[in-house]
């Protein structure tokens, strides 16, 4: 198995790793303070990961998404395949374009050129815990304790956006579709490398 190969299988598992972290939502806490009518309140959440975390998460999986492209073209190479041909992918892939954009956004803090001529960027990350996922709340003078016990009921959101603040579409559904794109050509790469 060729280097670039390896390679390309080891990013593959670290992306996959990055899923299942965010996926994984309890055993987790974290505290937020408020200012509520000028009294400052203090909020935390036992038994899920906070809204911070989970954009952490997020813009690390735009990271490694993106940087397939570089991988599939170095073990293109290799196979003594056109490496441009990933490239001419991305500029028919709406999806890939995205990612571009939010990866390197958040790599530049500011983004130059657009793929997706969108700017798109990670917008409203957040975390909904429905009631039912509650276990206990207490409430203390400038103090909200709040467990949450359930937290497969729990629900995961972010948004894409465009320079205008435009909806474009949910930032999982572009992280699904990448993935899925993706793994076509890491498939037949390693079938190109069995043969």
């Amino acid at each position: 198995m060729s280097e670039e190969i390896k390679s390309l299988e080891d990013i593959w598992h670290r992306i996959q790793r990055i899923l299942t972290s965010i996926e994984a939502k309890s055993d987790l806490s974290f505290s937020q303070s408020y200012i509520v009518n000028g009294i400052s309140t203090k909020l935390r959440v036992t038994g899920i990961k906070s809204p911070e975390q989970l954009e952490d998460e997020l813009l690390h999986i735009f990271l490694w998404l993106w940087s397939i492209k570089d991988y599939l073209k170095a073990a293109y190479k290799k196979l003594s395949l056109e490496p441009k041909v990933i490239e001419e992918l991305v500029n028919r892939k709406f999806t890939l374009q995205l990612i571009s954009d939010i990866a390197n956004r958040s790599k530049h803090s500011s983004l130059e050129e657009s793929r997706s001529k969108k700017y798109a960027i990670l917008t409203k990350v957040g975390i909904d815990i429905p009631q039912r996922a509650i276990s206990q709340m207490a409430f203390e003078a400038n103090k909200i304790t709040m467990n949450v016990d359930s937290a497969q009921e729990v629900i995961l959101r972010a948004g894409v956006e465009d320079i205008d603040g435009q909806d474009i579409c949910d930032a999982f559904e572009v992280i699904w579709s990448g993935l899925e794109i993706w793994e076509a050509e890491v498939s037949k790469i390693n079938l190109l490398s069995n043969t």
